[in-house]
């Protein structure tokens, strides 16, 4: 076990223990994590900060009943995801409201002069985030870890390495592995790269 993980599950202990101190320590060393993912999902900066602000939220929430079964990252990702699904879902709902026959003629032109993407291709994009998310979720741990670090954090196979305390070889076949079970997983009848 590497010392990052190790220290993680020692300061998610101390968390559950009362730690307010290792709860501020564990956000530290993640916060940027969580920020990257969360920009990748929004492609915004403040979307972004307001996934991981909810994030953060319920993973304080949360702690108590956390018990290890996955790694502390994988498990914070899982929740970054669930909230920007659940934000991008109240953000939904305020267009579908702001855009009902409620609305003079003159605020309805101007909603659809905005650029944002239609509701077929919000609910396209969330089919395909939830397909893709319940496919992960079907991999192992270890294997959701590792794409996340390589594809989500864009981390090299040498940082990967060096926190997962793995030679490069070994994490290279692993992500390979990996890619593997989800192209399964998504039944991706030509081998695409992910």
């Amino acid at each position: 076990m590497n010392t990052l993980t190790c220290t993680d599950n020692l300061l998610v202990e101390r968390c559950q223990n009362g730690d307010e101190g290792a709860f501020n320590e564990l956000l530290d060393r993640h916060h940027d994590r969580a920020y990257r993912l969360a920009y990748r999902l929004t492609h915004d900066t403040d979307e972004a900060g307001d996934v991981v602000a909810e994030t953060m939220v319920r993973i304080y929430k949360g702690i108590p009943n956390f018990r290890g079964k996955s790694l502390f990252t994988t498990w914070m990702y899982r929740i970054t995801r669930n909230c920007f699904l659940d934000i991008k879902k109240k953000k939904q709902q305020l267009i579908n409201i702001v855009s009902s026959d409620h609305v003079d003629e003159t605020e309805s032109a101007y909603q659809y002069a905005d650029q944002q993407p239609s509701p077929y291709d919000i609910a396209a994009a969330n089919e395909q985030i939830e397909g893709m998310g319940a496919a992960i979720r079907k991999l192992l741990g270890w294997q959701q870890t590792i794409l996340l670090m390589r594809y989500s954090e864009m981390k090299s196979y040498e940082e990967i390495a060096d926190l997962m305390d793995l030679p490069i070889g070994t994490v290279k076949s692993r992500i390979s592995r990996a890619r593997e079970r989800l192209l399964k997983i998504l039944e991706v009848p030509n081998r695409q790269t992910i």
